[in-house]
């Protein structure tokens, strides 16, 4: 059952995203499809319980004890799922305040060889917002909410073991 849920999870992510981001979608379909990026926790979420139900049903489970069994890995997804928003540089928060850049994370611009853009998100919309100086190599320091997050759904994780 876990097989089929971390399928349905992979194909609910993408299909969000493709929902979220439908513009950028019809203008390069392969592109979208076949990005190393581009996952939704929320599409990962309602496709693996899609999955999750079927396979129940077909298989007469008792819902209930598949919840009680299944519930811990929920938040451990998830936070796995915020390492990879980190890493990814999406999902950041605002810029660390004066008094609380010690917990500000400066992400890099990064291009490829062509000059295109690959960096993170926080760095453009630092830069179109006209918050970067010119020559800017990094982000304003921000708050890596991703990490936050992630160690609120640990906890949550071991409190549920």
């Amino acid at each position: 059952m876990i097989f089929f849920c971390i399928l349905g999870g992979i194909v609910g992510a993408r299909l969000l995203y493709i929902i979220v981001y439908f513009p950028a979608f019809l203008e390069s379909p392969f592109k979208i499809l076949f990005a190393r990026q581009g996952f939704v926790f929320l599409g990962a979420i309602g496709g693996a319980v899609a999955v999750g139900m079927i396979y129940i049903r077909r298989h007469q489970l008792a819902f209930w004890q598949v919840a009680d069994v299944i519930a811990p890995s929920i938040p451990l997804a998830h936070f796995f799922g915020r390492l990879g928003c980190f890493s990814a540089g999406c999902c950041y928060g605002k810029p660390a305040g004066p008094g609380l850049r010690f917990l500000g994370v400066r992400f890099p611009a990064v291009f490829d060889k062509s000059g295109e853009y690959v960096g993170s998100g926080s760095f453009v919309d630092h830069w179109s917002d006209g918050l970067l100086d010119a020559g800017a190599t990094h982000s304003l320091p921000i708050y890596p909410t991703q990490l936050f997050e992630g160690g609120a759904n640990l906890l949550i994780f071991m409190i549920l073991l």
